[in-house]
């Protein structure tokens, strides 16, 4: 996804945060969806204080955002 919104993250603030993302899946599967557009979507919801089920389209679904952003606030992350 390119930077479509204006809470998408700059490359150079991607590299600050990259290194505290989820590290990769321990079963071995692939990723369906970047850990940053994943990232770009909580972002765009925190902003705009909208409802996960009003989420573009353009971002992973808004149930797999949900799950990273849950799991990232029970952590204190």
């Amino acid at each position: 996804m390119s930077h479509l919104y204006e809470t998408c993250l700059s490359d150079a603030a991607w590299e600050v945060i990259e290194p505290i993302s989820p590290a990769d899946l321990k079963n071995g599967r692939l990723r369906f969806y970047s850990v940053r557009s994943i990232v770009d979507a909580i972002l765009y919801v925190l902003k705009n204080a909208c409802m996960w089920r009003c989420l573009p389209n353009d971002f992973p679904s808004r149930g797999i955002v949900y799950h990273y952003f849950r799991c990232r606030s029970i952590s204190g992350l």
